[in-house]
């Protein structure tokens, strides 16, 4: 059963879940070290998890949308990562990357109003 709005609010849950993954990676990353404080660097672990549930979101989304509408709306996590990375990370928004940012949404939105399902 195909629903357009299903779809996307999962897939919208998947790229939140997978970008905030990629915070805790990024985490993680920084105290990375390949000994047996791998198996307690829980960052690491805690983006691995998020990451899985959103595999499981996106693999659910797909059951009520196309692939050409579900898989673009990955791309939101590229936005969802810039927004967690600046409050959590301490990163900063240059024109360029607003730019690339409101670039996404636009390429998301048209996608969205293209498909005839």
């Amino acid at each position: 059963m195909k629903n357009k709005t299903i779809a996307i609010l999962i897939i919208t849950a998947c790229s939140l879940l997978t970008a905030f993954g990629m915070i805790f990676w990024k985490i993680g990353a920084d105290k990375l070290a390949f000994n047996w404080s791998l198996l307690t660097n829980y960052p690491l672990w805690l983006g691995f998890i998020f990451y899985a549930i959103g595999t499981l979101l996106l693999i659910l989304s797909l059951k009520y949308g196309n692939l050409s509408l579900v898989h673009p709306f990955l791309s939101l996590g590229l936005i969802w990562a810039g927004i967690l990375a600046f409050f959590y990370l301490g990163e900063t928004f240059t024109t360029l990357k607003t730019t690339g940012t409101a670039l996404i949404i636009l390429g998301t939105f048209l996608v969205y109003k293209g498909d005839k399902t």
